[in-house]
């Protein structure tokens, strides 16, 4: 649903219609992470007022371990908005693990949800848009000038597993 994206040209509509519904969503396994302080945030727009009858309703952010131990929650949205709105989650991780990052709604929603974005800090930057910016997948959709000495370091990055390094002269 291009029209309706905030960045780039798709858009996740999620729509429950049952105002008893639970906690429910989508979620994504992260790749392991050291400990550390972090920042979960999605860009959300609600199409209409949420309606429920268990008095929890909205939408939501959380992060939960593998086993669905919920580690964080955010504030829950319920009103309907022209503009879209960031729902930010800071959380902490004591040790280094996977953990799930679910984007959640509870009642009857009806939402666009956009530019999720998982970052190693406190707080919530600006959105990257750059495919492959924390160079994870090496090079991939980076063009080079040269192929001498040019790749992904593993060994000292800011955040992610890897960062670039370029040999010179």
């Amino acid at each position: 649903t291009s029209p309706n994206a905030l960045y780039g040209n798709t858009v996740l509509r999620m729509k429950e219609d049952i105002s008893s519904s639970g906690d429910e969503g989508v979620w994504q396994l992260t790749n392991m992470l050291s400990a550390g302080e972090y920042a979960f945030s999605v860009y959300v727009r609600l199409l209409q007022d949420v309606s429920s009858t268990n008095g929890a309703s909205g939408v939501f952010l959380q992060v939960t371990d593998t086993s669905d131990t919920v580690i964080a929650k955010s504030e829950r949205i319920t009103e309907k908005s022209e503009e879209y709105v960031r729902l930010i989650l800071p959380f902490t991780l004591l040790a280094d693990q996977s953990v799930k990052v679910w984007i959640c709604v509870n009642g009857r929603v009806d939402l666009y949800a956009d530019a999720a974005q998982l970052e190693k800090n406190s707080y919530a930057g600006p959105y990257n848009c750059i495919e492959n910016g924390g160079f994870e997948r090496d090079t991939a959709e980076w063009n080079r000038s040269t192929d001498a000495g040019i790749g992904a370091y593993r060994s000292d990055c800011f955040s992610g597993s890897c960062s670039l390094f370029i040999l010179g002269d």
